[in-house]
């Protein structure tokens, strides 16, 4: 399903701060390009059109907009970490193929942050770096929903305060939207987790998980060469 796989700037084998990985972020976001941005402008045009207030059918349709954009995304992200060039179609088609265990590793994973938030807010400051990283593992790995939170858990061990500066510096950007000059980093800076995830998969040595599951892509999605 992904050709023309070409190699993208090395991910330094140091992590190089949240600030420094915008170039990074960049570097992924652009590689399918027209693909995620018309993705996320699709997402915008409906988040600042919909009129939540009339209609029960709209704001399902927006919800459902949501909910499309956050499990598309990270294929379309990852195909590009990978270095492989994809269409609108194809991120549709593998998405759909892993839609069930994708919506399932989110289900659990927000429903294991919601849980240690109610826990007196301490737990989630240990608990979301941790698991957030969940749905690459599952769909760069191939692995269930269950097994890809565990190796989000074990692998990003001694790692969370680099995750946390991502998400602080992400939210940061997310505010800036509310000028249109903060909307273009906000979208530049949406692949940072994805490099992360890179940098964790190229740094670690990753246990190889048996799974009975059927294969996702028509040709596995290989992590490019980084070196």
């Amino acid at each position: 399903m992904f050709n023309n796989q070409q190699q993208l700037p090395t991910i330094p084998k140091s992590w190089p701060g949240p600030w420094a990985a915008y170039k990074l972020s960049q570097k992924v976001v652009f590689y399918n390009g027209s693909v995620y941005l018309s993705l996320v402008a699709f997402g915008y045009i409906m988040a600042f059109s919909a009129d939540l207030t009339k209609m029960p059918l709209r704001l399902l349709l927006y919800l459902l907009e949501i909910l499309i954009t956050y499990l598309v995304s990270p294929v379309i992200l990852l195909s590009a970490l990978r270095g492989y060039k994809l269409s609108f179609s194809e991120a549709l088609d593998t998405t759909l193929k892993i839609s069930l265990k994708l919506l399932a590793v989110t289900i659990m994973t927000w429903l294991i942050m919601l849980v240690s938030f109610l826990l007196l807010i301490v737990p989630f400051l240990f608990i979301f770096p941790r698991v957030i990283l969940s749905p690459y593992y599952l769909i760069d790995q191939k692995l269930s929903p269950i097994e890809a939170i565990k190796a989000s858990f074990r692998d990003s061990e001694g790692h969370s305060l680099e995750i946390w500066a991502i998400a602080l510096v992400y939210v940061l950007f997310n505010i800036l939207t509310l000028i249109i000059i903060g909307i273009y980093f906000s979208i530049i800076y949406s692949a940072a987790l994805v490099v992360f995830y890179g940098y964790l998969t190229k740094t670690k040595t990753i246990k190889k998980v048996k799974t009975s599951s059927k294969k996702h892509f028509k040709n596995d999605l290989k992590p490019s060469d980084y070196n």
